[in-house]
């Protein structure tokens, strides 16, 4: 768009754009500046009516010599600090000319007759679909566009001139400038979105690698519920939110003072890019690892993924699969270096809850992952270190089975979740001693619906004292349905959960660690649909 707008703007001036992010190298002149800011303000305007202001474009820039340049994350570090005070007064150009626009502070209303859009439910519906769902002119054109993105024929991204109701499927952005997915190259400039052999003189092709993978069956791309039935056990959907951590500063500071250059850092970012772009897209597919029957990924449906995150959909047991099998393959592909490392959060859900309610608990997820010291994951409502979460599901994997062919009981291990609250109240209190801890208000909703529970335990609050109940009624609950056998199988059981108490009693294992355990398979053996874990 940058080099649309202002044709002297090449788009080699582009040094990488993922993300939500780009920079760009310009020529410290006046037409360049007034350049930046017609970008600006014409994007404003555009998504002040086309999505209520809800997404923010934010240019900033600075000027810089040649020299400056050498040292090219120190100059990133001050263009972050130009974009926060940008930031501070987001749609200047709309909202104010002479003095405040105070219309355009509000939203526009709805016409006599008019409804909200059942899809965004903010707009007021235009159009009806096949299933006489109505919805806005733009939910309309979102859909047609990303029906378009996941075809195998679809392979660019063209920005031309023209009408609008001359595209199959895209938007309009200002005066006759629009934007279109296609099967061809056509326009002012063009996006490959995979390798391409055609030659073409007419349109500047650039290749831009976009994850798209959408699963598949027989009547095409498969929806939720599709997907919510390819899990195992609960039949749920996850999502799944990761990305990179302190990006900011391995770009500024990461590189060695001398080494910090414009090449190396469009270098490291662009790689990044094609990590979450091109491996994911060529993971999902099944278009690489192939020998490790990598296919068990083809339920996984792509959000997004590009820059240095990603949001995935998918059956709820592969998502967590997927997550753990993630960030083993970028830890080789940042030569597992100590100072580039993932975070993630998986949430699970009923199939049929909306996309963006869950996208804000996934996020959720992730951040509880930042918050517990980053290079983390978050499962079922809990923090772990990647190893340990990996260890967790094995675990987890390995009581299901015991589960399915009768060892272990549904009910020791209902109880078993039980103890590890009441083991984590302990824990957290042992280690925050000025702090009353209060065991996760969630167990005990659930432990007041049951009367037997209700009175063995009493008041929601426990304290440290009571929270050690669960060593003699761990001890009971072994003694009386996992005995002491000969027998190998029984043997093995028993032995394991004997184990898993002298670890607990010695604080050898973290109680998120059996918390994951015995979430993931209580879920690996149910099979009705569910929108909340365990």
């Amino acid at each position: 768009l940058l080099s649309v707008v202002e044709p002297k703007l090449p788009p080699v001036n582009i040094l990488f754009s993922s993300g939500g992010k780009f920079y760009a190298l310009l020529p410290n002149t006046e037409e360049a500046v007034k350049g930046l800011q017609g970008l600006q303000n014409k994007v404003e305007g555009w998504l002040h009516n086309r999505l209520n202001a809800e997404v923010v474009l934010n240019i900033a820039y600075i000027k810089k010599s040649d020299e400056d340049l050498q040292e090219f994350g120190k100059v990133m570090f001050e263009l972050s600090n130009e974009l926060r005070k940008k930031k501070l007064c987001t749609f200047s150009s709309v909202l104010k000319e002479s003095g405040w626009k105070v219309d355009r502070f509000l939203l526009k209303g709805y016409g006599e007759g008019e409804r909200p859009c059942r899809s965004c439910e903010k707009l007021p519906a235009k159009e009806q679909e096949e299933n006489e769902r109505e919805i806005c002119v733009f939910c309309k054109q979102d859909r047609d566009v990303g029906g378009e993105l996941v075809k195998e024929e679809t392979r660019f991204i063209n920005i031309l001139r023209g009408k609008e109701e001359q595209l199959k499927a895209g938007w309009k952005l200002w005066d006759d400038l629009v934007v279109e997915v296609a099967d061809r190259p056509r326009g002012e400039f063009s996006f490959a979105m995979r390798f391409i052999e055609e030659e073409n003189e007419e349109t500047p092709v650039l290749l831009r690698r976009i994850a798209n993978y959408v699963p598949r069956g027989g009547k095409g791309v498969l929806d939720f519920e599709d997907i919510s039935d390819a899990s195992e056990g609960r039949k749920a959907v996850a999502y799944l939110k990761a990305d990179v951590d302190h990006l900011g500063k391995i770009f500024a500071f990461g590189l060695p003072q001398g080494n910090r250059s414009m090449s190396r850092i469009a270098t490291l970012s662009r790689m990044l890019d094609l990590f979450f772009c091109g491996w994911i897209q060529q993971m999902l597919s099944g278009e690489i690892d192939n020998k490790e029957g990598d296919e068990e990924y083809k339920n996984i449906y792509t959000v997004f993924s590009g820059g240095d995150d990603l949001l995935l959909v998918g059956p709820w047991n592969d998502i967590i699969n997927f997550i753990i099998k993630l960030n083993e393959k970028f830890r080789l592909y940042t030569c597992k270096n100590p100072a580039i490392t993932l975070s993630g959060g998986v949430v699970l859900a009923h199939p049929k809850t909306p996309v963006s309610f869950m996208a804000e608990e996934a996020e959720e997820a992730l951040e509880m992952s930042k918050n517990g010291g980053r290079n983390r994951v978050t499962l079922f409502g809990e923090t772990l270190e990647w190893d340990k979460a990996e260890n967790a599901i094995d675990k987890g994997e390995e009581l299901a089975k015991w589960i399915e062919n009768g060892s272990v009981s549904h009910g020791f291990v209902y109880n078993l979740l039980t103890y590890a609250q009441l083991y984590k109240g302990y824990y957290l209190s042992e280690r925050e001693s000025e702090k009353v801890q209060r065991i996760n208000t969630r167990v005990w909703d659930e432990i007041k619906k049951d009367e037997k529970l209700k009175k063995q335990f009493g008041k929601i609050g426990i304290l440290q004292t009571e929270c050690l109940k669960w060593l003699p009624l761990m001890t009971y609950d072994i003694a009386r349905n996992l005995p002491a056998s000969d027998e190998p199988k029984k043997k093995e059981v028993h032995d394991w959960a004997e184990q898993l108490k002298c670890n607990m009693e010695n604080e050898e294992i973290e109680p998120s660690e059996i918390l994951v355990m015995v979430n993931y398979a209580l879920n690996r053996t149910r099979g009705e649909r569910g929108s909340e874990e365990e």
